[in-house]
């Protein structure tokens, strides 16, 4: 969600401006850049800043960040954090009229008139009635009541991007209506108790803001009709669990809550992984979509001539694992915030190229049999679940392209060992360590020279290795890996 699209028109050039400093790795730009890049003039220009200034001044953000200006025509961001550009986008969310009208249409619309919300949040109606039209432009051109896959529900679905943008916005920074806190942290402390669980802070803050909403749709008489996930084989001993948060909610807001919605939110506690999956036979737990996507994925996996030991891989565990990513990706997904940029695939095409391969083959499958839309934060998102998924669950034994690496180092067992625990470190799925040399060892690393070996490349280490001799280490495995690649296909 692009949330500057809510923003006054100034807040979102002040927004974007300190963004643009956050992309400098030394913080560095010019005015005559700043000016270009906004078309602004010089005297608008050094009023935002100065503006932006005093907006991260108010925050009180320790250490102090602002925007300074240490040589004629250029500026320089100062402390200018993921944390600081989070804690702004709330800040200039929170005193937008378009996200008040927003939140009027998707809260309280049923319940309360717009002359009595428009009194209580001291808004003028013209201003309202502006904002509330603007509210259209900013919804289709967000792709507010749309999805990547289709959902039988349109309630499902609001419920899904509201979930996603409050639970985005607000990042754990403060607490979006606050007046249910109480009642949500009753409901939290039974859902524990009723499945013998332990909430963890990062999953606190998903279940307070699905709960939120949740509550929010029901109190503004928005209900589920078909429930996206009906298909669902959802046991009702476990439904039953849930019965005490129907009687809270019906006690505090005077709701009744009926087994569709009570489904609903087994089914996020399920697939977000709140609920030991154990209790559950998961293959109730799948969609349509979810088979398809994870079908194909198998496909693309055991095509591959990643493998030389097959048998050593447990294609069972994977595809559970696989499955449950596509079981979020298709009821609850999160609009991802982190793991979304496209430049980190580098790293993991140079250290994984086989496992890199598999998942961009079918990437771009998906998209040329248009089963899913995504968008590039999204694709980049599931790259990294899959990815992870693969370099848990693959053994570097049952791959082909292996580099061994003997090290052996005249200092003794101590030092060999701190070197084996490093590369370890690496993660490299192709990389074998020895001990001893064997015909199969492609570089020898010690701090002597060996006369007798000659096929292995050998690497010298007379001192502690430096930053720059790691690095070219990885370099030469990476070389060895690829010419051992480059030959694989040749041969196939």
């Amino acid at each position: 969600m692009n949330f500057s699209l809510f923003f006054e028109k100034d807040d979102a050039v002040k927004y974007h401006i300190l963004v643009s400093f956050s992309e400098q790795q030394d913080m560095l730009i010019s005015e005559a850049d700043l000016m270009e890049q906004f078309e602004l003039s010089t005297y608008k220009l050094r009023q935002a800043i100065e503006l932006i200034n005093v907006d991260l001044l108010e925050i009180g953000h320790e250490p102090a960040t602002l925007i300074d200006n240490p040589e004629k025509g250029i500026l320089k961001g100062v402390n200018v954090s993921n944390e600081i550009l989070q804690i702004i986008l709330l800040k200039y969310l929170q005193k937008s009229t378009i996200f008040s009208a927003f939140e009027y249409e998707f809260i309280y619309s049923n319940y309360m008139s717009k002359n009595t919300y428009i009194k209580n949040n001291f808004i003028s109606k013209t201003t309202f009635y502006n904002a509330s039209t603007q509210l259209q432009g900013v919804l289709k051109q967000s792709n507010f009541f749309e999805s990547s896959e289709k959902k039988e529900d349109e309630e499902y679905l609001i419920r899904l991007h509201l979930f996603q943008f409050y639970y985005t916005a607000y990042n754990g920074l403060e607490s979006p209506f606050p007046e249910l806190d109480s009642l949500v942290n009753t409901i939290i402390d039974q859902i524990e108790n009723s499945f013998n669980l332990n909430v963890t802070p990062t999953k606190q803050v998903k279940l307070e803001s699905l709960i939120k909403i949740w509550l929010l749709r029901l109190k503004n008489q928005s209900f589920l009709q078909t429930m996206e996930n009906s298909q669902f084989n959802i046991d009702d001993i476990h439904v039953q669990k849930l019965f005490p948060i129907a009687a809270i909610v019906k006690e505090e807001l005077k709701i009744t809550i009926s087994q569709l919605e009570l489904n609903y939110l087994l089914v996020f506690l399920v697939t977000q992984e709140y609920v030991d999956r154990s209790e559950f036979v998961m293959d109730n737990f799948t969609t349509d979509l979810s088979v398809s996507l994870t079908s194909l994925f198998m496909q693309e996996l055991k095509a591959s001539k990643m493998f030389s030991q097959v048998e050593l891989v447990d294609f069972n565990k994977i595809n559970d694992i696989i499955n449950d990513i596509h079981i979020q990706f298709s009821t609850f997904f999160i609009e991802p915030t982190t793991f979304t940029s496209i430049e980190q695939l580098d790293f993991f095409h140079q250290t994984y190229p086989m496992f890199h391969e598999v998942i961009t083959n079918f990437i771009n499958l998906v998209r040329e049999k248009k089963l899913i839309d995504f968008n590039n934060a999204e694709s980049a998102n599931l790259y990294f679940s899959y990815m992870f998924a693969l370099i848990n669950n693959i053994p570097s034994a049952a791959l082909t392209d292996k580099v061994f690496i003997c090290v052996d180092f005249s200092q003794g067992t101590l030092y060999s060992e701190y070197v084996i625990n490093t590369l370890a470190s690496f993660g490299n799925a192709h990389l074998i360590i020895e001990t001893s040399p064997s015909s199969q060892t492609n570089i020898y690393l010690s701090d002597f020279r060996s006369r007798q070996l000659t096929k292995p490349t050998q690497i010298i280490w007379r001192n502690p290795p430096s930053p720059h001799d790691w690095s070219a280490l990885g370099e030469t495995i990476r070389c060895i890996h690829t010419t051992k690649k480059r030959k694989t296909n040749i041969i196939h």
